[in-house]
C-alpha cells in the first residue's frame, strides 16, 4: 500500500503542496502502521501470543485518505476473528486494495465488499476488491508475486483466492474474490 501511495504521488497536479503534503502523510501513518504489524508479529513469534492487528474498516478508511473514491459495502455482522484468520483477513484485503490502486483507474472508484457469515455454524468471510482497469497494465495484471502470495496466505487458512479479469462496457476489470473460514461457535 505504501508503494503505491508513493506511486501515486507523481500524478498529483503540479503546483499543489496541500495534496502533496496529504499524500506524504498518508505513506508516514501507513508506514509506522506496517512497522508497528511487523513488531507485533515478530514478537508475538517470540512469545508464542498472537498479534493484534489494525480493523477492516481503519483499512478502508486508509484508501479513501489517500485520495481514492472507495464504494464500500458490507453485509452480515462483523465478528472477532480468531488472531491468525484476521491477520490473513487484513493483509489479503490490503493486497487487494494495493493492487487495485497500483493498477487500477485513478478515475474511477475501487469497490469493496465485505460479507460476514449469516448463521451459527461455520462459514466464510467473503472479501472483494474490483476495479476499472488501467488500460497499459491491463495485460499484466498477473505480473508479480502478489497473488501468489495472497493466494498461499488464504489457502493456509483452508480458503481460496479468485482473479477475474472481465470487460464491463468495454473496459477492463478485475475482480480478487477470497472466502476465508470463519468459525462461529453456538450460542
Amino acid at each position: 500500500m505504501i508503494l503505491a501511495q508513493a506511486e501515486s504521488g507523481q500524478y498529483l497536479p503540479d503546483g499543489d503542496p496541500a495534496a502533496l503534503k496529504t499524500t506524504l502523510a498518508n505513506i508516514a501513518t501507513s508506514a509506522r502502521t506496517s512497522l508497528q504489524s511487523v513488531r507485533q508479529v515478530l514478537s508475538a513469534t517470540q512469545e508464542g501470543l498472537a498479534a493484534s492487528t489494525p480493523d477492516l474498516d481503519s483499512l478502508v478508511e486508509g484508501l479513501r485518505t489517500s485520495g481514492h473514491e472507495v464504494v464500500s459495502t458490507q453485509t452480515g455482522a462483523p465478528q472477532p476473528l480468531p488472531p491468525e484468520l484476521d491477520l490473513i483477513a487484513f493483509r489479503t484485503l490490503q493486497e487487494m486494495v494495493t493492487n487495485a490502486m497500483k493498477h487500477g483507474r485513478r478515475d474511477r472508484p475501487i469497490t469493496v465488499e465485505r460479507r460476514w457469515p449469516d448463521g451459527d455454524w461455520e462459514a466464510t468471510l467473503r472479501i472483494s476488491v474490483s476495479n476499472a482497469a488501467a488500460a497499459a497494465k491491463a495485460a499484466d495484471w498477473t505480473a508479480g508475486q502478489g497473488l501468489t502470495g495472497m493466494r498461499q496466505r488464504v489457502e493456509s487458512a483452508g480458503g481460496r483466492l479468485d482473479v477475474d479479469r472481465h470487460e464491463v462496457a468495454g473496459e477492463p476489470r478485475f475482480t480478487a474474490t477470497a472466502w476465508i473460514p470463519v468459525w462461529r461457535p453456538l450460542p
